[in-house]
Protein backbone atom coordinates (compact mmCIF):
# COMPACT_ATOMS: atom_id res chain seq x y z
CA UNK A 1 0.00 0.00 0.00
CA UNK A 2 1.56 3.55 -1.00
CA UNK A 3 -0.34 5.94 1.64
CA UNK A 4 0.61 9.39 2.34
CA UNK A 5 -0.78 11.62 5.23
CA UNK A 6 -2.89 14.61 4.77
CA UNK A 7 -0.93 17.64 4.36
CA UNK A 8 -2.34 21.20 4.00
CA UNK A 9 0.44 23.00 2.78
CA UNK A 10 0.27 22.34 -1.19
CA UNK A 11 4.81 22.86 -1.10
CA UNK A 12 4.18 19.28 0.72
CA UNK A 13 1.82 17.83 -1.77
CA UNK A 14 4.04 19.09 -4.99
CA UNK A 15 6.33 15.92 -4.20
CA UNK A 16 4.25 13.57 -4.93
CA UNK A 17 4.55 12.80 -8.45
CA UNK A 18 7.59 12.91 -8.16
CA UNK A 19 7.96 10.51 -5.52
CA UNK A 20 5.67 8.24 -7.37
CA UNK A 21 7.48 8.46 -10.83
CA UNK A 22 10.23 6.84 -8.97
CA UNK A 23 8.49 4.20 -7.47
CA UNK A 24 8.69 1.89 -10.33
CA UNK A 25 6.62 -1.23 -9.45
CA UNK A 26 7.50 -5.00 -9.31
CA UNK A 27 6.10 -6.62 -12.22
CA UNK A 28 5.18 -9.51 -10.17
CA UNK A 29 2.44 -6.86 -7.80
CA UNK A 30 -0.76 -8.68 -7.38
CA UNK A 31 -2.61 -6.12 -5.30
CA UNK A 32 -1.90 -2.47 -5.33
CA UNK A 33 -3.74 0.65 -3.14
CA UNK A 34 -3.04 4.44 -3.12
CA UNK A 35 -4.64 6.37 -0.60
CA UNK A 36 -4.19 10.27 -0.40
CA UNK A 37 -2.01 10.92 -3.01
CA UNK A 38 -2.11 14.39 -3.79
CA UNK A 39 -0.83 15.13 -7.20
CA UNK A 40 -2.70 16.52 -10.33
CA UNK A 41 -1.28 13.34 -12.69
CA UNK A 42 -0.59 9.90 -11.87
CA UNK A 43 2.65 9.09 -12.79
CA UNK A 44 4.00 7.99 -16.75
CA UNK A 45 4.00 4.45 -15.89
CA UNK A 46 0.47 4.41 -15.10
CA UNK A 47 -0.59 5.91 -18.22
CA UNK A 48 -2.46 3.29 -20.98
CA UNK A 49 0.32 3.14 -22.81
CA UNK A 50 2.86 1.74 -20.60
CA UNK A 51 0.58 0.39 -17.56
CA UNK A 52 0.21 -3.25 -18.81
CA UNK A 53 3.80 -3.78 -18.93
CA UNK A 54 4.68 -2.17 -15.88
CA UNK A 55 1.75 -3.68 -14.07
CA UNK A 56 0.89 -7.01 -15.61
CA UNK A 57 0.14 -9.57 -12.85
CA UNK A 58 -2.00 -7.27 -10.81
CA UNK A 59 -5.61 -8.54 -9.77
CA UNK A 60 -6.55 -6.09 -7.24
CA UNK A 61 -6.49 -2.25 -7.21
CA UNK A 62 -7.83 0.80 -5.32
CA UNK A 63 -7.57 4.42 -5.61
CA UNK A 64 -8.77 6.36 -2.45
CA UNK A 65 -8.86 9.89 -1.69
CA UNK A 66 -6.55 10.96 -4.74
CA UNK A 67 -8.26 14.32 -4.58
CA UNK A 68 -6.90 16.76 -7.36
CA UNK A 69 -6.41 14.43 -10.10
CA UNK A 70 -8.59 15.21 -12.84
CA UNK A 71 -8.43 11.99 -14.66
CA UNK A 72 -8.30 8.37 -13.78
CA UNK A 73 -4.76 6.18 -15.22
CA UNK A 74 -5.03 3.82 -17.56
CA UNK A 75 -6.28 1.24 -15.76
CA UNK A 76 -8.96 -0.24 -18.40
CA UNK A 77 -5.46 -1.60 -19.89
CA UNK A 78 -3.97 -3.70 -16.70
CA UNK A 79 -4.53 -6.96 -18.79
CA UNK A 80 -5.12 -9.34 -15.10
CA UNK A 81 -7.13 -6.58 -13.01
CA UNK A 82 -10.07 -8.18 -11.96
CA UNK A 83 -11.33 -5.81 -8.53
CA UNK A 84 -11.29 -1.91 -8.75
CA UNK A 85 -12.28 0.17 -6.41
CA UNK A 86 -12.27 3.94 -7.00
CA UNK A 87 -12.82 6.39 -3.85
CA UNK A 88 -12.91 9.93 -3.34
CA UNK A 89 -11.94 11.66 -6.25
CA UNK A 90 -13.79 14.93 -6.47
CA UNK A 91 -12.85 16.19 -9.55
CA UNK A 92 -12.97 12.86 -12.16
CA UNK A 93 -15.92 13.86 -13.78
CA UNK A 94 -16.12 10.72 -16.87
CA UNK A 95 -14.16 7.68 -17.30
CA UNK A 96 -12.55 9.33 -20.68
CA UNK A 97 -10.09 7.62 -22.73
CA UNK A 98 -7.05 7.73 -20.50
CA UNK A 99 -9.32 5.93 -18.38
CA UNK A 100 -10.08 3.24 -21.52
CA UNK A 101 -7.04 3.62 -23.19
CA UNK A 102 -7.40 3.06 -27.46
CA UNK A 103 -8.04 -0.86 -27.16
CA UNK A 104 -10.27 -3.46 -25.83
CA UNK A 105 -10.23 -1.83 -22.06
CA UNK A 106 -11.42 -3.85 -18.79
CA UNK A 107 -11.43 -7.17 -19.98
CA UNK A 108 -10.67 -9.13 -17.28
CA UNK A 109 -12.42 -7.01 -14.53
CA UNK A 110 -15.41 -8.76 -12.55
CA UNK A 111 -16.09 -6.12 -10.01
CA UNK A 112 -15.82 -2.71 -10.10
CA UNK A 113 -17.03 0.00 -6.78
CA UNK A 114 -17.01 4.00 -7.36
CA UNK A 115 -17.51 5.39 -3.90
CA UNK A 116 -17.71 9.39 -3.31
CA UNK A 117 -17.07 10.92 -6.85
CA UNK A 118 -19.48 13.75 -6.27
CA UNK A 119 -18.28 15.51 -9.88
CA UNK A 120 -18.22 12.27 -12.00
CA UNK A 121 -21.01 12.51 -14.62
CA UNK A 122 -20.35 10.17 -17.51
CA UNK A 123 -19.17 6.90 -18.68
CA UNK A 124 -17.16 8.47 -21.29
CA UNK A 125 -15.45 6.68 -24.09
CA UNK A 126 -15.21 6.41 -27.78
CA UNK A 127 -14.78 2.51 -28.53
CA UNK A 128 -17.76 0.19 -28.77
CA UNK A 129 -19.57 -0.56 -25.39
CA UNK A 130 -19.37 -4.34 -26.75
CA UNK A 131 -15.52 -3.98 -26.33
CA UNK A 132 -16.10 -2.97 -22.37
CA UNK A 133 -16.25 -4.89 -19.45
CA UNK A 134 -17.04 -8.40 -20.91
CA UNK A 135 -16.90 -10.09 -17.89
CA UNK A 136 -18.43 -8.01 -14.99
CA UNK A 137 -20.44 -9.32 -12.70
CA UNK A 138 -20.69 -6.78 -10.05
CA UNK A 139 -21.18 -2.93 -9.98
CA UNK A 140 -22.05 -0.69 -6.81
CA UNK A 141 -22.06 3.09 -7.12
CA UNK A 142 -22.37 5.09 -3.95
CA UNK A 143 -22.22 8.57 -3.79
CA UNK A 144 -21.88 9.54 -7.38
CA UNK A 145 -25.00 11.83 -7.57
CA UNK A 146 -24.40 13.42 -10.88
CA UNK A 147 -23.77 9.78 -13.00
CA UNK A 148 -26.18 9.85 -15.79
CA UNK A 149 -28.21 7.15 -16.24
CA UNK A 150 -26.92 5.19 -12.74
CA UNK A 151 -30.39 4.55 -12.20
CA UNK A 152 -31.28 3.15 -15.73
CA UNK A 153 -31.36 -0.68 -15.42
CA UNK A 154 -31.54 -1.37 -19.17
CA UNK A 155 -28.47 0.82 -19.87
CA UNK A 156 -26.45 -0.67 -16.88
CA UNK A 157 -27.40 -3.62 -18.14
CA UNK A 158 -26.53 -3.83 -22.05
CA UNK A 159 -23.04 -1.95 -21.14
CA UNK A 160 -22.33 -4.67 -18.59
CA UNK A 161 -23.65 -7.62 -20.56
CA UNK A 162 -22.73 -10.41 -17.75
CA UNK A 163 -23.94 -8.03 -14.85
CA UNK A 164 -25.35 -10.13 -11.60
CA UNK A 165 -25.54 -7.95 -8.77
CA UNK A 166 -25.67 -3.54 -9.45
CA UNK A 167 -25.90 -1.72 -6.00
CA UNK A 168 -26.65 2.16 -6.07
CA UNK A 169 -26.53 3.79 -2.74
CA UNK A 170 -26.84 0.01 -1.00
CA UNK A 171 -30.04 -0.10 -2.74
CA UNK A 172 -29.95 -3.58 -4.96
CA UNK A 173 -31.40 -2.71 -8.82
CA UNK A 174 -29.74 -6.24 -9.38
CA UNK A 175 -29.16 -9.09 -7.45
CA UNK A 176 -28.17 -12.29 -8.53
CA UNK A 177 -31.41 -13.94 -7.64
CA UNK A 178 -32.91 -11.64 -10.73
CA UNK A 179 -30.00 -13.63 -12.79
CA UNK A 180 -30.90 -17.25 -11.81
CA UNK A 181 -34.64 -16.04 -12.22
CA UNK A 182 -33.55 -14.82 -15.73
CA UNK A 183 -31.84 -17.86 -16.57
CA UNK A 184 -34.74 -19.92 -15.46
CA UNK A 185 -37.09 -18.34 -17.75
CA UNK A 186 -34.78 -18.45 -20.17
CA UNK A 187 -34.50 -22.35 -19.99
CA UNK A 188 -38.09 -22.64 -19.54
CA UNK A 189 -38.57 -20.95 -23.00
CA UNK A 190 -36.33 -23.01 -24.72
CA UNK A 191 -37.71 -26.66 -23.15
CA UNK A 192 -41.13 -25.33 -24.11
CA UNK A 193 -39.83 -24.79 -28.28
CA UNK A 194 -38.51 -28.24 -28.31
CA UNK A 195 -41.34 -29.71 -27.13
CA UNK A 196 -43.28 -27.73 -29.92
CA UNK A 197 -45.78 -25.83 -26.92
CA UNK A 198 -44.14 -23.20 -27.80
CA UNK A 199 -46.40 -22.05 -30.59
CA UNK A 200 -49.19 -23.64 -29.27
CA UNK A 201 -49.24 -21.23 -26.16
CA UNK A 202 -49.17 -18.35 -28.81
CA UNK A 203 -45.48 -17.59 -28.16
CA UNK A 204 -43.86 -16.26 -31.65
CA UNK A 205 -40.19 -17.55 -31.65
Amino acid sequence: MLEWSFRPDDAECAIDGVVMEQLLPNPSLKTLKIVNYLSPRFPTWMASSSISSSLPNLVELELEGCFICRELPGLGQLPSLKVLTVATMNDVVCLGNDFYGDREACQPLVKLTLCNLPGLKKWCTTQSESSLYPRLEKLMVEGCPKLEQRRDVNFIRSFFPSIKEYELDEDKLISRMDFRRSIRVVRSMVTLKRSGRYEQMGING
